[in-house]
């Protein structure tokens, strides 16, 4: 297929033909050498169909095996054309800043990485990193999403009534008072969801049901917006099933707060749990259930692997995603 494609591009240039070919990438490796070529967009996927047809007008590819594949060509290059979306590559490494760009350094190359989440992650001396990136060519990734690795972070994913979570956040807000402030990391909760396909149009669906919908909505703004009261508030539903204005109001909220995050939850509630669903996809895909948790970017068995956190009992029980 690459042979046939760099002929009809090429035609009777050596060096064109050549050169098309430098853009795929071969792994020798392979029982059967596999050729990804990089394009940049539908003109040049275009401008490749249209030379495969001239190709074939032109006599050249009579023969009855070429003309299959060429047959089976036309019709990759029109399914690329209609979805061009690539599939993420995961890799692993050590994100650099450079006078060059964005480099991720694994044991065994160095590739070139394009991408505002890299260059927030990136630094001079290297960010050791997990991430997913679009293949851009030979050395080149775009990147997609990830998370550094080795930071005192704690990342948390949950649902708002998972039993099991619940269980964990009052253990954790029990173990959170009782810390000095400077020997607090940095905890960041994600909520996990799912794409609903049976919805008219794309929705974020909650294992419990609706209800939990508007729960996950409610706590993604009191931890976007009201970080000071979200623990609180976490603290409090994990042992009650009152309404959240109640809670909201007893963790330290004022009414005009509270009538602020329930119009939100109105209006923008569906488009915040498709934006959580889509980081926590992009960053984080390997969570397995309610609740998991990761420390320094690697997930851990229970909250007892984090200094000054203790372990509530069945840390193995889980609401699954």
């Amino acid at each position: 297929m690459v042979n046939l494609l760099s002929s009809a591009i090429g035609g009777d240039s050596a060096e064109i033909r050549s050169a098309f070919i430098q853009h795929c990438d071969h792994d020798s490796n392979a029982t059967l050498p596999i050729y990804v070529c990089t394009t940049y967009g539908a003109d040049t996927l275009r401008a490749w169909r249209d030379a495969l047809v001239r190709y074939a007008a032109s006599g050249r590819a009579a023969d009855d095996s070429i003309g299959n594949l060429g047959i089976a060509t036309l019709a990759a290059l029109d399914r690329a054309h209609d979805a061009p979306d690539v599939p993420p590559t995961v890799a692993g490494g050590t994100l650099v800043r450079t006078a060059r760009g964005v480099e991720l350094r694994t044991w065994d190359r160095t590739v070139a990485i394009s991408g505002p989440g890299a260059d927030s992650l990136a630094t001079k001396t290297g960010t050791p990193v997990w991430m997913q990136g679009l293949c851009r060519g030979r050395d080149r990734m775009e990147w997609f999403g990830g998370h550094a690795l080795g930071g005192p972070r704690v990342d948390l994913f949950v649902m708002g009534f998972c039993p099991f979570a619940r269980r964990l956040e009052a253990q954790m807000s029990r173990d959170l008072a009782k810390l000095a402030p400077d020997r607090v990391p940095v905890i960041a909760v994600h909520y996990l969801l799912y794409l609903d396909g049976d919805a008219p149009v794309p929705t974020a669906g909650s294992l419990h049901g609706p209800r939990e919908r508007t729960e996950d909505v409610v706590q993604i703004l009191l931890r976007d917006e009201h970080p000071a009261q979200f623990w609180p508030y976490l603290a409090l539903r994990s042992t009650s099933d009152e309404a959240w204005e109640l809670l909201a109001q007893r963790a330290g909220l004022g009414w005009q707060a509270i009538s602020a995050i329930g119009h939100k939850v109105a209006s923008d509630g569906d488009a915040l749990l498709l934006a959580e669903l889509e980081r926590v996809k992009r960053d984080f895909p390997h969570a397995p259930g309610s609740p998991t948790v990761y420390w320094r970017g690697e997930e851990v068995h229970d909250i007892g692997k984090v200094p000054g956190f203790t372990a509530p009992p069945h840390v193995e029980e889980k609401c699954p995603h």
